[in-house]
């Protein structure tokens, strides 16, 4: 950036009270005014456009850390049986994205276990309920 235009820039920040820090009053008094006003809304151009950039956006893996985070904010919270049924609704004939359909079928591959008693190959999940202990050939 040249002297020239961090000059401008300067001077355009001027009387911002940008960096100030405001008491707890003044922080009340402006949190007080701002009670009831809402933003301007969207027209629908403008949340079709917001729409035709973000579809198909993937968001990248998340750390260890941070689904540890969710699962326990999430663990133990009641949920009624209409959020449930929205829930389950909402994903019905969905379509998984490359990534979830990638992991599904290394999964499937990696997951394969073979019924000592009926010599089944199968996934783990299948295994547990339905062979191993639990197999009618036992």
């Amino acid at each position: 950036m040249s002297e020239e235009s961090k000059k401008k820039l300067s001077e355009s920040m001027k009387g911002k009270n940008l960096g100030k820090v405001r008491t707890l009053e003044q922080r009340e008094a402006i949190s007080r005014r701002q009670i009831g006003q809402t933003g301007k809304p969207h027209t629908e151009e403008t949340k079709q456009k917001l729409r035709e950039i973000n579809l198909g956006k993937v968001l990248g893996p998340m750390s260890a850390k941070h689904r540890k985070r969710i699962s326990q904010a999430l663990t133990g919270k009641i949920r009624s049986k209409e959020h449930c049924d929205n829930l389950s609704n909402s994903l019905k004939g969905r379509k998984p994205n490359i990534r979830e359909r990638k992991a599904y079928l290394k999964a499937m591959e990696t997951g394969k276990t073979k019924c000592e008693y009926c010599d089944y190959i199968t996934t783990l999940g299948n295994y547990r309920r339905w062979h191993g202990i639990n197999c009618k050939n036992k």
